[in-house]
């Protein structure tokens, strides 16, 4: 069944931090290392979620918020997160901070369900000082070429979630008119790490087609003058 990203979302967020998932497995152990050490860093998770990010970074003793347009998604986040993060309900396009707050902003598997990627790009680097990082994580565009979908299982169903499609050349545009310098572009396959939870979701016969991709990509960008 095709839904709308908010109402997706709705629905997943009963299950989202309890069904095994490989791309945000892969995507922690990618990212992380690049974020370097938090102490007291400003932190921003856009599209937060049930505020996996967030989490991250407040136990890493960094002042975090988080931002995200679905209701059911941000009431899980609440009981996990406490006061421990600042957390709002808002879409990317339209983030709650003043510009320049954040030391590090983090978009993870969001940006496709926003029409206009540069828009969004733009919003998320007005909220970067100097000097700070942008990361943005997503499903490779390799992987939806070969037929991969946004999607999840509730109960007896299987829900696809409607999203855009955007290449790595159009984020790379979009990240030049936003004036970000681009440090890197990381594109990861599974790996052995990843085998286990490809076993327990049952999909352990899926590992070795889908390990011979890039399963996501990790753009960083910096905010310079």
């Amino acid at each position: 069944m095709n839904v709308a990203p908010l109402e997706g979302h709705r629905i997943w967020a009963a299950t989202y931090d309890e069904s095994p998932n490989p791309m945000l497995a892969l995507e922690l152990r990618t990212l992380l290392p690049r974020l370097g050490d938090l102490r007291g860093r400003k932190f921003v998770d856009a599209a937060c979620g049930t505020g996996r990010w967030l989490a991250e970074a407040c136990s890493h003793e960094a002042s975090a918020a988080g931002v995200d347009l679905s209701l059911e998604m941000l009431a899980r986040t609440k009981r996990k997160m406490g006061r421990q993060a600042a957390i709002a309900c808002a879409d990317l396009l339209h983030p709650p901070l003043p510009d320049g707050w954040a030391d590090i902003v983090v978009c993870a598997f969001s940006l496709a369900y926003v029409p206009a990627i540069g828009d969004a790009v733009r919003s998320l680097a007005r909220l970067v000082k100097l000097g700070g990082r942008l990361y943005i994580s997503d499903i490779h565009p390799e992987g939806r070429r070969r037929g991969w979908t946004r999607s999840f299982r509730s109960g007896p169903e299987v829900y696809k979630i409607d999203h855009h499609f955007y290449t790595l050349e159009d984020l790379a545009k979009a990240g030049a008119k936003a004036s970000l310098t681009l440090m890197s572009l990381l594109e990861p396959c599974f790996g052995e790490p990843e085998k286990d939870i490809f076993r327990r979701a049952g999909k352990d016969h899926l590992f070795e087609e889908a390990a011979g991709v890039p399963a996501l990509f990790v753009a960083e960008w910096e905010a310079r003058p």
